[in-house]
């Protein structure tokens, strides 16, 4: 699309203010998003003094399960304070793979790197050489046709391809507050797959046409903002066959990633996270609280994320 088209001009002075206006209202009015966004650019900046700690050397376990995250520009500070709050959480000192979005600048990996020793950051050219190894696009067209636009799939292509060792992603808009025990679990025991437990059912797609693909019913609420995914266990012929049918009779969706996920589960054993003790969205109260071991700060939860939570995080 031409950047002076009628669509985008229509986009820019109509549908993105109206958008801006709606989601500013929702947040409470403009003092509020003044607020969330000072308490951001306060977290931003103090992600840059956090204490340095070491991650596992991937070099020498290669197959040991470890940490994945894909970041950029915007979310680089949150990757930081995750992992900072798990590895001061968790008994376990995993390798850690660090995937750019396409958008991590140069001193932003460096900062990266330097607060965890020995982590893995893959450069975009890095990882599309891999991905495209690992998943060739002759045999994968429709994830290779739909990943420069929907960056979730990334989640999936990224993080767990065919030849991957078991992975345990995390979003980074999360903060750890006591020892993550399941995922602890989990990396010394990664038999089956593992998520967080959504508050609803968000999977883009109506739940029959998905268990009609499945052959099953599919497990209900699945948040991959925690996707721990065994090696092997992703059937990634399948995985492009359902999303070409759910694209091309129902269209794209945000959240095509984690309706894939679900389908691969369906009808298998995996993991649900307590959610109250793995919480998304979690509420003022409980997130003054510091109520469970792991918050997942997503929609109007990441107003006390930027402004109080990440605060409370490093002085636990």
């Amino acid at each position: 699309m031409s950047p002076f088209s009628p669509g985008r001009l229509l986009y820019l002075v109509w549908h993105r203010p109206r958008g801006w206006l709606a989601n500013t209202r929702r947040m409470g009015g403009f003092r509020e998003v003044w607020l969330t966004a000072r308490g951001r650019n306060a977290m931003e900046a103090a992600a840059h003094r956090l204490p340095p700690v070491t991650v596992g050397a991937a070099a020498l376990e290669p197959d040991r399960p470890g940490l994945a995250f894909l970041t950029g520009r915007r979310l680089w500070f949150q990757t930081a304070f995750c992992l900072h709050t798990f590895l001061r959480h968790s008994a376990e000192r995993p390798p850690v793979l660090i995937v750019s979005d396409g958008t991590l600048t140069a001193n932003q990996s460096s900062t990266l790197a330097r607060l965890f020793p020995g982590v893995v950051i893959e450069s975009p050219s890095e990882t599309l050489a891999r991905i495209t190894a690992s998943l060739p696009p002759a045999r994968y067209p429709t994830f290779h046709r739909l990943l420069p636009g929907h960056i979730l799939l990334q989640k999936l292509a990224c993080i767990h391809p065919p030849d991957s060792p078991p992975r345990l992603f995390l979003d980074s808009d999360m903060l750890f507050q006591t020892r993550p025990i399941a995922l602890d679990a989990w990396l010394h025991s990664p038999d089956r797959p593992m998520f967080m437990t959504d508050v609803v059912n968000a999977y883009g797609y109506p739940m029959d046409v998905l268990a009609e693909l499945a052959g099953h019913a599919v497990p209900e609420r699945i948040n991959t903002g925690v996707s721990a995914i065994p090696a092997g266990f992703l059937d990634w012929d399948r995985l492009d066959r359902w999303l070409n049918a759910l694209v091309s009779t129902r269209g794209t969706s945000y959240y095509m990633e984690q309706a894939l996920f679900a389908l691969a589960t369906a009808g298998r054993p995996y993991i649900a996270l307590d959610p109250h003790a793995y919480v998304v969205a979690p509420d003022n109260t409980s997130a003054r609280d510091a109520r469970g071991a792991l918050h997942h700060y997503v929609n109007l939860s990441k107003a006390h994320y930027f402004r109080h939570a990440w605060r409370l995080a490093v002085t636990q």
